[in-house]
Protein backbone atom coordinates (compact mmCIF):
# COMPACT_ATOMS: atom_id res chain seq x y z
CA UNK A 1 0.00 0.00 0.00
CA UNK A 2 2.84 2.21 0.52
CA UNK A 3 4.15 1.86 -2.56
CA UNK A 4 0.96 2.97 -4.42
CA UNK A 5 1.23 6.04 -2.68
CA UNK A 6 4.52 6.96 -3.19
CA UNK A 7 4.10 6.30 -6.79
CA UNK A 8 1.24 8.84 -6.65
CA UNK A 9 2.60 11.32 -4.87
CA UNK A 10 5.66 10.92 -7.57
CA UNK A 11 3.10 11.43 -10.45
CA UNK A 12 1.67 14.76 -8.82
CA UNK A 13 4.94 16.09 -8.44
CA UNK A 14 5.96 15.62 -11.97
CA UNK A 15 2.43 17.21 -13.07
CA UNK A 16 3.33 20.49 -10.69
CA UNK A 17 6.30 20.79 -12.41
CA UNK A 18 5.07 20.85 -16.15
CA UNK A 19 5.09 24.50 -17.78
CA UNK A 20 7.03 27.32 -17.16
CA UNK A 21 7.10 28.90 -13.90
CA UNK A 22 5.01 31.97 -13.17
CA UNK A 23 6.46 34.91 -13.83
CA UNK A 24 9.11 33.95 -16.36
CA UNK A 25 9.15 34.95 -19.58
CA UNK A 26 7.51 33.36 -22.71
CA UNK A 27 9.73 31.52 -24.96
CA UNK A 28 8.50 30.14 -27.62
CA UNK A 29 5.58 30.26 -30.60
CA UNK A 30 4.15 33.11 -32.07
CA UNK A 31 4.87 37.06 -30.64
CA UNK A 32 1.56 38.31 -29.52
CA UNK A 33 0.00 40.15 -31.45
CA UNK A 34 1.16 38.48 -34.82
CA UNK A 35 -1.72 38.15 -37.33
CA UNK A 36 -1.86 34.08 -38.26
CA UNK A 37 -2.75 33.06 -41.71
CA UNK A 38 -6.02 33.57 -41.71
CA UNK A 39 -6.44 36.92 -40.54
CA UNK A 40 -3.61 38.02 -43.32
CA UNK A 41 -5.54 36.70 -45.84
CA UNK A 42 -8.75 38.30 -45.07
CA UNK A 43 -6.62 41.59 -44.79
CA UNK A 44 -5.05 41.08 -47.72
CA UNK A 45 -8.85 40.67 -49.73
CA UNK A 46 -10.63 43.59 -47.89
CA UNK A 47 -7.62 45.94 -49.14
CA UNK A 48 -8.35 44.58 -52.36
CA UNK A 49 -11.79 45.01 -52.53
CA UNK A 50 -11.68 48.18 -50.98
CA UNK A 51 -9.46 49.28 -54.06
CA UNK A 52 -11.25 47.77 -56.61
CA UNK A 53 -14.36 49.83 -54.97
CA UNK A 54 -12.48 53.13 -55.17
CA UNK A 55 -11.87 52.68 -58.65
CA UNK A 56 -15.26 51.98 -59.35
CA UNK A 57 -16.77 54.67 -57.33
CA UNK A 58 -14.17 57.47 -58.03
CA UNK A 59 -15.68 60.75 -56.86
CA UNK A 60 -19.34 59.23 -56.10
CA UNK A 61 -18.58 58.42 -53.07
CA UNK A 62 -18.34 62.30 -51.86
CA UNK A 63 -22.08 62.25 -52.90
CA UNK A 64 -23.40 59.31 -51.63
CA UNK A 65 -25.10 59.25 -48.33
CA UNK A 66 -24.43 56.88 -45.66
CA UNK A 67 -26.86 54.46 -45.84
CA UNK A 68 -25.83 54.20 -49.71
CA UNK A 69 -22.21 53.94 -48.80
CA UNK A 70 -22.95 51.09 -46.29
CA UNK A 71 -25.17 48.91 -48.91
CA UNK A 72 -22.45 49.84 -51.53
CA UNK A 73 -19.91 48.52 -49.19
CA UNK A 74 -21.83 45.26 -48.13
CA UNK A 75 -22.49 44.29 -51.72
CA UNK A 76 -19.03 44.91 -52.87
CA UNK A 77 -17.68 42.38 -50.49
CA UNK A 78 -20.49 39.67 -50.43
CA UNK A 79 -19.01 40.22 -54.56
CA UNK A 80 -15.52 39.14 -53.15
CA UNK A 81 -16.88 36.45 -51.65
CA UNK A 82 -16.62 37.10 -47.72
CA UNK A 83 -20.07 36.75 -46.90
CA UNK A 84 -19.70 36.73 -42.91
CA UNK A 85 -18.12 40.38 -43.77
CA UNK A 86 -20.79 41.16 -45.67
CA UNK A 87 -23.74 40.16 -43.20
CA UNK A 88 -22.06 42.16 -40.68
CA UNK A 89 -22.65 45.09 -42.81
CA UNK A 90 -25.99 43.85 -43.47
CA UNK A 91 -26.80 43.98 -39.93
CA UNK A 92 -25.99 47.13 -39.96
CA UNK A 93 -27.66 48.50 -42.96
CA UNK A 94 -30.83 46.25 -41.95
CA UNK A 95 -32.77 48.73 -39.23
CA UNK A 96 -32.38 51.93 -42.58
CA UNK A 97 -34.09 50.06 -45.26
CA UNK A 98 -36.85 47.15 -43.54
CA UNK A 99 -39.40 47.39 -40.93
CA UNK A 100 -38.87 46.55 -37.26
CA UNK A 101 -41.45 43.87 -36.37
CA UNK A 102 -43.34 44.76 -33.33
CA UNK A 103 -45.20 43.06 -30.28
CA UNK A 104 -49.05 43.65 -30.95
CA UNK A 105 -51.31 43.21 -28.22
CA UNK A 106 -55.31 42.81 -28.45
CA UNK A 107 -56.98 45.25 -26.56
CA UNK A 108 -60.13 43.94 -27.69
CA UNK A 109 -61.83 42.43 -25.00
CA UNK A 110 -65.48 40.29 -25.45
CA UNK A 111 -66.69 41.15 -21.95
CA UNK A 112 -69.82 38.77 -22.71
CA UNK A 113 -67.53 35.26 -23.30
CA UNK A 114 -66.58 35.71 -19.58
CA UNK A 115 -69.80 36.02 -18.75
CA UNK A 116 -71.88 32.88 -17.63
CA UNK A 117 -75.11 32.04 -19.33
CA UNK A 118 -77.31 33.20 -16.53
CA UNK A 119 -75.67 36.36 -16.06
CA UNK A 120 -76.52 36.47 -20.10
CA UNK A 121 -79.97 35.57 -20.17
CA UNK A 122 -80.31 38.03 -16.99
CA UNK A 123 -78.55 41.35 -19.30
CA UNK A 124 -81.13 40.00 -22.23
CA UNK A 125 -84.15 40.08 -20.03
CA UNK A 126 -83.19 43.38 -18.81
CA UNK A 127 -82.46 44.82 -22.00
CA UNK A 128 -86.39 43.76 -23.30
CA UNK A 129 -87.87 45.70 -20.53
CA UNK A 130 -86.01 48.65 -21.53
CA UNK A 131 -87.16 48.24 -24.80
CA UNK A 132 -90.64 47.84 -23.72
CA UNK A 133 -90.54 51.07 -21.85
CA UNK A 134 -88.89 53.44 -24.12
CA UNK A 135 -91.93 51.74 -26.93
CA UNK A 136 -94.73 53.15 -24.12
CA UNK A 137 -93.46 55.97 -23.00
CA UNK A 138 -93.38 56.73 -26.82
CA UNK A 139 -89.15 57.89 -27.03
CA UNK A 140 -89.07 55.22 -29.99
CA UNK A 141 -85.17 54.94 -28.24
CA UNK A 142 -84.09 51.61 -26.81
CA UNK A 143 -81.05 50.91 -25.16
CA UNK A 144 -79.18 49.61 -28.23
CA UNK A 145 -79.63 52.85 -29.93
CA UNK A 146 -78.29 56.11 -28.89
Amino acid sequence: MSEETDYQDNVVEIVKRRGRKPGSPKMAGRVAGTPNKATTERRKTLEEVCKIAALEMGDKISSMSALEIMTFAMQTVAKAGLLLKAADLAEKVAPYTSAKLSNVTNTNVNYDAMKSEKELEDELKQIRINAMLADREGTGKTPLSS
